[in-house]
């Protein structure tokens, strides 16, 4: 992108930041050997600008790295930058780093920002969010945070959850406990003050970054929520409370394993939605759990949206589910349990059972209610040899939404699950 001289010179510093703050290179090379205002004004284009002061990064980086490896090996650095979002107005980048010097591990560090594509101004959450709405947008970060990082597993509530918080990082009602020393310079983290840190746009709503650590273990990395523009729409200020959520062009950011290092990108329906989190259980009616986690459902689906072949995939090596919904209210389930991955990473699946019957879907709810649960009769297909009745209880899902061909369904376990539409 040809951008704004004042975007350009953010996004360089950022990366040279990073490079000073983990020794990479020396505090005597912060300033450049030239003016990159007065190379902008003479006309040199941003990308050129970009690659000047690259390569006096690199230079300096080199020959600092060199002085640094006797005293340990494997000192290494990643900068990542690029765009998340992009519209004629505004831009966000994903900074990112992933540094290694010296220690256990490596760590790493992620966090969005958003600019003015005509001024080259950061836009921050001031600019984004009324005012007198904020304490109401902050309930919405709260709830979104309390469901995807809820700490510990037995969280059911934005109560327990900030409980589970302060707990986490040693906060009481009047402050920090450390041995004998009691502190007040941090308070209990609440619903009226918890921190909010500048939002990036995307193509389904607001997304906001946390570092690791900040508000979540080590283990979370991280963490990232997606709050719909539909959800929020009030709290917003021109021009963006007429965003519309475009489910059907979401980019889709990068996920990341616990080092940090990007993988694959995941599909982008799913990503955005946050479908399957920790995988526990949940001690509450999947109705109402459902609507604390992912709020109101969406009812009224047609019978039609419903029939066809749906593939659920879950977790990893979690076992795949390969439903068909007949219309004449007849179901196939077939079971396929995950394998070792082959050499090109993709994981194989086997064949373990099939199992039919009959299902009822009552729109009100979008509860889809499978009965009569049997195996298949042993065929050349199907290697089951017997009939047996395994469902007595009439298992259930709540179909949350049908977003183009995905479908989001609550089971019987307390979890929730995208099922993506078979396209023959």
């Amino acid at each position: 992108l040809e951008l704004h001289p004042k975007i350009t010179s953010n996004l360089l510093s950022f990366s040279h930041n990073e490079l000073l703050n983990w020794g990479f290179v020396p505090e005597s090379d912060t300033i450049p050997p030239f003016n990159i205002k007065e190379l902008a004004e003479d006309g040199t284009s941003q990308q050129d600008i970009a690659r000047k002061v690259f390569g006096w990064e690199s230079k300096s980086f080199y020959k600092q790295l060199s002085d640094i490896l006797p005293y340990g090996t494997g000192y290494n650095i990643e900068i990542e930058i690029y765009p998340g979002y992009l519209d004629d107005d505004y831009v966000t980048y994903e900074k990112f780093s992933y540094y290694y010097t010296g220690g256990a591990h490596a760590n790493y560090s992620s966090f969005l920002q958003t600019y003015n594509r005509h001024t080259g101004e950061s836009v921050d959450l001031e600019d984004i969010v009324r005012p007198e709405k904020l304490g109401e947008f902050r309930k919405h970060v709260v709830s979104h945070m309390a469901s995807k990082y809820p700490i510990y597993s037995e969280v059911n509530s934005v109560e327990s959850y900030l409980d589970s918080l302060n707990s986490w990082k040693g906060l009481t009602d009047i402050g920090v406990v450390t041995g004998l020393r009691k502190s007040t310079d941090l308070a209990r983290i609440t619903v009226e003050n918890y921190p909010i840190n500048d939002p990036g746009i995307h193509e389904a709503g607001l997304v906001i970054t946390y570092e690791k650590y900040q508000l979540t273990p080590g283990i979370s990395g991280c963490p990232v929520i997606l709050l719909p523009f539909d959800e929020i729409r009030d709290c917003l200020k021109e021009p963006f409370c007429n965003y519309k959520s475009d489910i059907t062009k979401l980019i889709g950011y990068k996920d990341r394993n616990d080092r940090g290092i990007p993988t694959e990108e995941i599909d982008s329906i799913r990503r955005a939605w946050s479908p399957a989190d920790d995988g526990g259980q949940w001690p509450r009616d999947i109705y109402d759990w459902y609507k604390y986690r992912h709020g109101e459902i969406n009812r009224q689906i047609p019978m039609k949206q419903i029939w066809g072949t749906w593939i659920g995939y879950g977790h990893l090596y979690d076992p795949r589910h390969i439903l068909t919904l007949k219309p004449d209210s007849s179901f196939i389930d077939v079971k396929e349990e995950a394998l070792i991955q082959n050499e090109s990473g993709e994981i194989l699946y086997n064949y373990t059972e099939t199992i039919h019957g009959k299902y009822e879907y009552d729109i009100a709810k979008n509860r889809l209610t499978f009965k009569n649960w049997r195996r298949l009769p042993q065929t050349e297909e199907n290697l089951e040899a017997y009939i047996k009745l395994i469902n007595p209880n009439n298992e259930y899902m709540i179909i949350h939404s049908i977003v183009g061909d995905t479908m989001y369904v609550a089971d019987n376990s307390g979890d929730l699950w995208p099922y993506i539409r078979q396209i023959n």
